[in-house]
C-alpha cells in the first residue's frame, strides 16, 4: 500500500456506485466498446497504440483501493507499471462471423481498469474490444477512449497530444464544499418531494422478475420526433421526461411525483475528453396535475431538469440517507416514480464503435432489489446513435400489471400527439390506469398512495402484533393521517415498534408506517398514542 498522500479521493459519483454495488458486481460494471472492422493494423502497431492510451489516461490506470483508515481511494499506478500489466494480460482471439465483439470481459477494479482482446486475422489486427471498468469510466469518458484511440491507429500509433483534465482533477470528495453546498440545495428541493409511486400491492423479494423492452427506432420516427423537439425547442430528454410523467400519472393517478437522471457533469470542452467516471444521478420533481395538457407537462419537465443546473455533483449517499431518515421518512421509504436516461454521443464519427447490435426484443430477467438505493421501478434509456434506440426497464408489482412494451407504446402515444396536439388535455391520451388504483388510499402527507390491506399485513408482519385496525383521518390541511390500533403480546416497546416497522416497510408495496399507533396490550386496555413515523 502507498502512502495516503499518493492516493486519490473518489468523487460523488464513485462513492455512490461504491455502496450501490456489491463485491461481485463491481467486476461486471464495465463499458464495452469495440473498433472493428480495422485495416492494415499490425499486432505491434496496435499494441504501441494501447500502450499509448493507457499512458495517456489516469482513469486507465486506477486500481481500487482502501487508505490506512478503511476508506475507498482510487489509486493511479504509473505508466510503466500499467503498461507491463496490460500488455501481458492483452488476449488474442480469432476474426471472423463467429466473434462476440460485445461479450462482457469482466474487468476486477482493485486490479485493473482496462482489459483488451485483439481479434486476429492471419498477422494483422482486425478489431479491438476494451472492456473499461465502471468504476473509473463513464459513458462519455467511453466516448472519449474509443476517439483517442481510434486517433492512435489512424496516426498508426503515433504520440497524441497530453488529454487535459485527468481524473484527478475531479477527484472531489464528499467533504468538498461544493459538494457539500449542492447537497445541501438538493435537500432543499426534495424536503417536501413524493416519498413513492404505487403501481401495485405485493411483498417484494429481495431478487425479482423485470422485463427489459428494446426497441430501435424507424429513421422516419425518429425524424418526426427529433422535428417535435425542434418546432417546440425542447431536448429530447425534456421531452421524455414529461412522456413517462404523464404515463405515470395516468396509470397511478399520481400527477405529482419525484423522477430520477443523470447528468454527465461535463460543461467545458475539455470534460468531454476526459476519462473519469463523473456522470452522477440526481432527483428531481414534476409538479403535474390531471388537468395538464401534454405542453405544460413538458414545461414543468423542463422546469424539473433546469431545477439541477450547476448542482449535479452532489452527496448522493448523504441526500439519501437524510430522505430516508426516521424524521424525513413520512412512513415509506424515498423511491422516485421513474427514471429516463438520455445517453449523448458526442463523437458521431465512431458512434458504431460505441454499441453492439440492438434488434428488437422483450425479455424476462431477475434483478436485485435495493431498497435504499433510489432506484426506480421504471426507468427509460435513450439512444439516437449509431441508431435510434429505446430500452425500458420495469420491475415490481408493475411488471406484474402492465408489460414493458405496453409501457414504452404508452410513451411514444405521449409524443406523437404532442407533435401534432400539442395542447390536448392528457386526459384524452387513452391510456388506461391501473387495476390497482380502487383500492388506494390518497392523500396522505407523504403523498404515496396506500394500499390498506398491504399496510395491514406490514402492521401484523411485526412481532407480537396479534391484531390491527385501521383510521384514515383528515389533518386541519386536510392531508390523511393514518391511524392505527394495534394489539400487542408482550410488553409493548413504541419506539422498538416502529424501528422494526421502518426497517420492514420497503418490502411491502403499497404499505406505510401508520402516522399514529395506538397500542393495547393483549388482553388489556389501549396504550398512549404517539406521533412521528
Amino acid at each position: 500500500m502507498k502512502d495516503d498522500n499518493d492516493l486519490l479521493e473518489l468523487n460523488p459519483s464513485q462513492l455512490r456506485n461504491h455502496r450501490n454495488w456489491t463485491d461481485a458486481e463491481l467486476p461486471i460494471r464495465v463499458q464495452t466498446l469495440a473498433l472493428s472492422p480495422l485495416e492494415g493494423v499490425s499486432l505491434d502497431a496496435a499494441t504501441q497504440a494501447l500502450g499509448e492510451l493507457i499512458s495517456a489516461h489516469e482513469g486507465l490506470r486506477s486500481r481500487l483501493c482502501h487508505d490506512d483508515h478503511g476508506n475507498p481511494r482510487q489509486r493511479v499506478i504509473s505508466a510503466r507499471e500499467a503498461l507491463a500489466e496490460i500488455h501481458d494480460s492483452i488476449e488474442t482471439k480469432p476474426y471472423g462471423p463467429d466473434a462476440d465483439l460485445w461479450a462482457t470481459v469482466p474487468v476486477q477494479p482493485r486490479e485493473a481498469s482496462v482489459k483488451a482482446v485483439f481479434y486476429l486475422a492471419g498477422d494483422h489486427v482486425s478489431a479491438i474490444k476494451l472492456s473499461l471498468s465502471h468504476v473509473f469510466v463513464d459513458s462519455l469518458g467511453k466516448q472519449a477512449v474509443t476517439a483517442h484511440l481510434a486517433e492512435l491507429l489512424r496516426k498508426n500509433g503515433s504520440t497524441a497530444p497530453s488529454i487535459t483534465p485527468q481524473a484527478s482533477a475531479y477527484a472531489k470528495g464528499n467533504e468538498h464544499p461544493d459538494v457539500r453546498a449542492s447537497t445541501a440545495y438538493w435537500k432543499s428541493v426534495l424536503a417536501d418531494a413524493p416519498r413513492s409511486c404505487t403501481y401495485g400491492a405485493g411483498e417484494r423479494p429481495e431478487t425479482e422478475q423485470a422485463q427489459v423492452c428494446q426497441v430501435p427506432l424507424e429513421r422516419d420516427a425518429a425524424d418526426r420526433l427529433a422535428a417535435t423537439y425542434r418546432r417546440l425547442r425542447v431536448s429530447p430528454q425534456t421531452a421524455w421526461v414529461a412522456a413517462l410523467s404523464t404515463v405515470v400519472g395516468l396509470l397511478s393517478g399520481q400527477h405529482r411525483h419525484t423522477f430520477k437522471t443523470t447528468h454527465g457533469n461535463r460543461v467545458l470542452p475539455a470534460d468531454f475528453r476526459a476519462v473519469a467516471q463523473i456522470a452522477q444521478p440526481f432527483f428531481s420533481v414534476v409538479g403535474g396535475d390531471r388537468e395538464d395538457t401534454l405542453r405544460m407537462r413538458v414545461e414543468k419537465a423542463g422546469k424539473a431538469l433546469d431545477a439541477a443546473t450547476g448542482h449535479t455533483m452532489y452527496d448522493a449517499n448523504a441526500l439519501l440517507d437524510w430522505l430516508n431518515s426516521e424524521e424525513r421518512s413520512s412512513g415509506s421509504v424515498f423511491q422516485p416514480a421513474f427514471e429516463v436516461n438520455y445517453v449523448p454521443t458526442i463523437r458521431r464519427a465512431h458512434a458504431s464503435f460505441l454499441y453492439g447490435p440492438a434488434p428488437e426484443r422483450l425479455r424476462n430477467v431477475t434483478m436485485r432489489y435495493d431498497p435504499h438505493a433510489g432506484k426506480p421501478d421504471l426507468a427509460l434509456t435513450i439512444r439516437h446513435l449509431p441508431d435510434p434506440l429505446l430500452l425500458l426497464t420495469v420491475r415490481g408489482p408493475l411488471c406484474a400489471e402492465r408489460d414493458a412494451r405496453k409501457l414504452l407504446d404508452h410513451g411514444l402515444t405521449f409524443l406523437e400527439a404532442l407533435a401534432e396536439h400539442p395542447d390536448l388535455p392528457i386526459s384524452e391520451l387513452g391510456i388506461p390506469e391501473l387495476g390497482a388504483r380502487g383500492a388506494l388510499l390518497y392523500g396522505h402527507r407523504s403523498e404515496v398512495a396506500i394500499d390498506p390491506e398491504m399496510t395491514r399485513r406490514l402492521l401484523l408482519s411485526a412481532h407480537g402484533v396479534t391484531r390491527c385496525e385501521l383510521t384514515p383521518r383528515h389533518a386541519e390541511d386536510g392531508s390523511v393521517v393514518l391511524h392505527a390500533r394495534l394489539t400487542m403480546r408482550g410488553a409493548p416497546d413504541e419506539k422498538e415498534l416502529r424501528a422494526q416497522l421502518r426497517r420492514t416497510q420497503p418490502w411491502y408495496a403499497g404499505a406505510i408506517v401508520p402516522d399514529v399507533l395506538v397500542i393495547e396490550p393483549h388482553g388489556e386496555g389501549a396504550g398512549e398514542s404517539k406521533e412521528g413515523a
